[in-house]
C-alpha cells in the first residue's frame, strides 16, 4: 500500500448528515443539467424509440399510442428519481446500523481527491467490487459524505419488488433491470435507450456490478459484459468523445451474509428479498461485522485503452441507433472487464483474519497444531509475502499491536475459529440442520452429518478465497516445479503446462485470458523475490530453504483440484455414453452425491469445498471452453455432451498433481469450546 493513501473512518454523527450541505462534485458537467423525468422524457421522444413504438404498432396491429403508453410505463419501472430528504434520512438510518454493527467505514481520501483531481468533462462508469447487498447502498452513502455526485445505480428486480424499499432506493437513484429480457425486444430497447441517455445527456455517471451478481465465494466471479457494452456503445458509435472508468474496491472485515453465503454454496436457497426479511434482518444489530474498506481504482480512459484496437469511423456510415457492436469490439469490451476486476482485486483488503485462516488451513492441511505465537510468526512473514506481490493490507494503516488485531479478529470471528488450549481450532457449526427444508435444496439432500462437518470449512474457505488473487499463479508454478522434481528447468518448459493449467481455472481464479505470458514472467519475478525459486542463467529452482513457503502457498490450490477432479471423474463415470445429454442440474446433484460419499467414507484427495455448487458450474462453463463438453439449447433447456478423451486428459493432468499436494483432509466432528481469550 502506498505511503501516501490515507484510510479514514467517515462515519459522522446523524445532525452532520441531516444538516450537511450538498455541493456535490458532478464529473461530468454538461450545459443543461436534466432531472430525471426530464431524461425519461428525452428517451420517450428519442429516434430509437419512436422507431420501435411506430413498428411495434405495425407488427402487433397496435396503436401507437397504446404502445407509447407502454414504453412510458416501462420507464416508469426503470428509472431512477431523486429525493434529497430520502437520500439524508436514508443515510442517517445507515449511520444507526454502521455504528451499531461495525468499527468502522474506511475510505481511502486520497484515491476520492484522485478522483476529483483528474475526471471531469467526460460519462464517468463507478464499476465496484460485489460481496454484499450492502454495496451499492455504501456506495450511494460514500458518495454523499464526500461531495460526490451519486450515480445513476443498476440494481435488479428483487429490490424493486420489496414494498416501500424499492420506491426509496429508486428516490437515492437506482435504476432497475431485469434479469432477462433479451427476447422483448420493447422491453429491451427500452432499456438500452434509457442507459444510452444516461451515458450521453445525464450527469451524473452510471454505477453496476461488471459480475452481475454478488460473490457468495467471497472471490471475483468473471465480468459479465452486457451492460458494460451498453455503456460503451455510445462511445464506440462515435457519440461521444470518451468514456471514464473508475473501478472501486469495496471490503468487509465479515460480509453481512457470511453464513447466507455457505448455506448458498452447499444448495441452501437464499431467501427472497422482501421488506419483512429486511426487517428481520434488525437481529444481526447484535453481532460485530468488523471495518468496510472503500478504495476508488485509478480512473482510466476507454479512449486511450482501446487506440488501436477498435476503429470507430465504420460506425459513421449509418445512424447509431440502427447498428450493433461487432464481435471483434465485444471482444475488446470482454478484455477491459477482466482488466477492470483485476484492478478491483489489486485494491482489495486483505484483513489479518484472511491471514490467520491462510495460515490455520495450511497447519490442518499438514495435520499440525497452530500455537498463538506461531501464528504471530507466520502472520509477519505473510504480510511480507503479500506485500512483495503487491497486496493491500489492513495491517498498514491500523495502528495496533499484531496480537490485539488476533484478538479483534477473534472476537469478530468467533463462530468460525477460537483459542483452545493455546491452539488455534476451527469451531463446531451450531446450526440446527433438521430444520433446513431439504426438498428446497437446489442439487443433492446433502445428510446432516455432511453439512455440520462442511459448514465451518466452507465458512473458512471463504476467507481464504480473497488471498486467490494474489497466491493462484504463484501456487500453480511451484506445483509445476515440484511435478517436474528437477532443478535448472528452463521457463520455457513449464510455461505450456502453466497455460493447461491456468485454463482449467481461468474463470475460478478470474485470470485475464490474453496476458497469460504477462502474469507468468510478473509471478516467477515475485517467487525470485521471495526467494521460493532460483534464478540462474535463466533457468528455474526450487529453494529447498524455503519449502515450507512453497507448501503453504501451494496448499491453497488444494479445495479447487478437489473439486474439479470429482467434477470431472463424475462426468466420465455417469454421462460419458455416446450422444448422452445431461444438464447443469443433473451434473450438480451427481458431483454433490459422489462428493459426500467419499467424505463419510474419508477418501484420500477428497475437499468438503468440493461441494460447492459455484465451483462445479465454473467447472463446467471452463470445460466447455476447453472443448471437453459440448454445450446446446434444446427449447429453454441448455444441454450437454462430453467428450471423452478430451476429459481423460484433463483427467490426467489433475490426477498427476494429487501426489504433490498429499493432503488427507481433517474433519471436526466433535463439540468444541469457544474460547477467545485476552491477549
Amino acid at each position: 500500500m502506498d505511503k501516501n493513501e490515507s484510510f479514514k473512518d467517515i462515519v459522522k454523527p446523524p445532525p452532520a448528515m441531516v444538516c450537511k450541505t450538498w455541493n456535490p462534485w458532478i464529473p461530468n458537467k454538461l450545459d443543461i443539467i436534466l432531472n430525471p423525468k426530464e431524461l425519461q422524457l428525452k428517451v420517450l421522444q428519442s429516434t430509437r424509440i419512436q422507431r420501435l413504438i411506430e413498428e411495434t404498432a405495425k407488427t402487433d396491429n397496435r396503436k401507437p399510442e397504446d404502445v407509447q403508453n407502454e414504453v412510458a410505463k416501462l420507464l416508469l419501472e426503470i428509472g431512477f428519481t431523486r429525493s434529497l430528504p430520502t437520500i439524508r434520512s436514508l443515510g442517517v438510518i445507515l449511520n444507526f446500523f454502521i455504528t451499531r454493527i461495525c468499527q468502522g467505514l474506511y475510505v481511502n481520501q486520497t484515491s476520492v481527491k484522485h478522483l476529483k483531481r483528474e475526471v471531469h468533462g467526460n460519462p464517468v462508469l463507478y464499476l465496484p467490487s460485489h460481496r454484499s447487498y450492502a454495496d451499492f447502498i455504501l456506495m450511494s452513502y460514500v458518495c454523499f459524505t464526500n461531495q460526490i455526485e451519486i450515480p445513476g445505480i443498476a440494481a435488479g428486480m428483487d429490490f424493486h419488488g420489496m414494498a416501500g424499499m424499492g420506491e426509496i432506493l429508486r428516490k437515492t437513484g437506482a435504476f432497475f433491470m431485469r434479469r432477462s429480457f433479451i427476447n422483448d425486444k420493447l422491453y429491451f430497447t427500452t432499456f438500452k435507450e434509457y442507459v444510452h441517455k444516461l451515458m450521453t445527456i445525464y450527469h451524473s455517471g452510471v454505477e453496476f456490478f461488471l459480475e452481475g451478481t454478488r460473490s457468495r465465494s467471497c472471490k471475483s466471479l468473471p465480468p459479465k459484459i452486457g451492460l458494460l457494452s451498453m455503456c460503451l456503445e455510445p462511445f464506440l458509435m462515435g457519440e461521444l468523445p470518451d468514456v471514464t472508468i473508475v473501478p472501486v474496491s469495496i471490503s468487509y472485515d465479515k460480509p453481512l451474509e457470511e453464513q447466507l453465503f455457505v448455506y448458498e454454496l452447499l444448495g441452501v436457497p437464499k431467501p427472497k428479498e422482501s421488506t419483512k426479511g429486511m426487517l428481520k434482518a434488525f437481529s444481526i444489530l447484535s453481532q460485530n461485522f468488523g471495518s468496510i474498506y472503500f478504495d476508488f481504482g485509478q480512473p482510466f480512459s476507454v479512449k486511450e485503452y482501446l487506440n488501436g484496437r477498435v476503429e470507430r469511423f465504420k460506425h459513421a456510415i449509418e445512424p447509431a441507433h440502427v447498428q450493433t457492436l461487432s464481435k471483434d469490439e465485444l471482444k475488446v469490451i470482454n478484455s477491459l472487464a477482466y482488466d477492470v476486476v483485476n484492478f478491483q482485486q489489486d485494491k482489495i483488503i486483505i484483513t489479518v483474519f484472511n491471514l490467520m485462516c491462510f495460515c490455520f488451513n495450511f497447519y490442518k492441511f499438514k495435520g499440525k497444531s497452530l500455537s498463538l505465537e506461531l501464528l504471530c510468526e507466520e502472520i509477519t512473514s505473510l504480510q511480507r509475502i503479500f506485500r512483495t506481490f503487491g497486496a493491500h493490507l489492513s495491517l498498514n494503516f491500523k495502528n495496533k499491536e499484531l496480537r490485539k488485531e488476533i484478538s479483534d479478529a477473534l472476537q469478530i470471528h468467533k463462530n468460525i475459529l477460537c483459542l483452545k488450549n493455546g491452539n488455534l481450532e476451527l469451531v463446531t457449526s451450531t446450526v440446527d440442520f433438521h430444520k433446513i427444508d431439504k426438498g428446497r435444496m437446489k442439487a443433492h439432500k446433502l445428510s446432516n452429518k455432511v453439512m455440520i462437518q462442511s459448514v465451518p470449512i466452507f465458512s473458512l474457505q471463504l476467507y481464504l478465497n480473497p488471498c486467490l488473487h494474489w497466491t493462484a499463479p504463484h501456487a500453480m508454478i511451484i506445483l509445476i516445479l515440484k511435478k517436474f522434481n528437477k532443478p535448472n528447468i528452463s521457463p520455457d518448459t513449464i510455461f505450456p503446462e502453466y497455460l493447461r493449467l491456468r485454463s482449467l481455472f481461468q474463470l475460478e481464479f478470474v485470470l485475464h485470458p490474453e496476458k497469460a505470458q504477462q502474469e507468468f514472467e510478473t509471478v516467477i519475478s515475485h517467487l525470485c523475490t521471495v526467494r521460493i525459486i532460483h534464478l540462474n542463467s535463466n533457468t528455474l529452482s526450487l529453494n529447498s530453504s524455503q519449502c515450507h513457503l512453497a507448501d503453504q502457498l501451494m496448499s491453497i490450490l488444494a479445495p479447487f483440484i478437489s473439486c474439479y477432479l470429482i467434477g470431472i471423474d463424475t462426468i466420465l463415470m455417469e454421462f460419458s455414453k455416446p450422444y448422452m445429454n445431461f444438464n447443469e442440474k443433473q451434473i450438480l446433484v451427481k458431483v454433490q452425491i459422489n462428493t459426500e460419499s467419499f467424505l463419510l467414507q474419508k477418501t484420500k484427495h477428497i475437499h468438503p469445498y468440493a461441494l460447492s455448487l459455484d465451483s462445479i458450474s465454473l467447472l463446467l462453463q471452463s470445460l466447455t471452453n476447453l472443448g471437453c463438453l459440448e454445450k446446446k439449447r434444446n427449447g429453454k433447456e441448455i444441454l450437454f455432451t462430453s467428450s471423452i478423451d478430451k476429459l481423460n486428459d484433463i483427467k490426467d493432468l489433475l490426477v498427476n498433481y494429487c501426489p504433490i499436494l498429499n493432503y488427507d483432509y481433517l474433519y471436526y466432528t466433535t463439540d468444541m469450546e469457544l474460547l477467545v481469550p485476552k491477549l
